[in-house]
């Protein structure tokens, strides 16, 4: 089953969902709307990883470096990896974004 919609409408049923991919605001250190930050709280980010099936990802995308998203997620029990990859803003501009991938284990 896929969702594609606003977060606060996908039910989050334990052991449902193969990933997650959350692609909020700027991500968690550039927040457009300040009510984003619970998602990546310790009781968001837990939510979402006990949404996955065992060895399912979490997928955040960042416009910056959030070394304090990764300590959570792997305080909440899950490996996770950061990769920056080039963001292509505009055809002629480009920058970095960081994508962090929790499995659930």
């Amino acid at each position: 089953m896929l969702f594609l919609s606003d977060v606060y409408d996908v039910p989050l049923r334990s052991g449902s969902y193969d990933a997650v991919l959350l692609d909020t605001d700027n991500g968690p250190g550039w927040l457009v709307r300040e009510a984003n930050a619970r998602l990546y709280g310790p009781q968001g980010l837990t939510g979402f990883l006990q949404a996955l099936r065992p060895g399912g990802v979490l997928g955040c995308w960042s416009a910056e470096p959030a070394p304090r998203l990764a300590e959570t997620l792997a305080r909440a029990g899950a490996s996770v990896d950061v990769i920056e990859v080039e963001d292509r803003i505009a055809p002629d501009r480009r920058g970095t974004a960081w994508l962090y991938l929790a499995q659930r284990h």
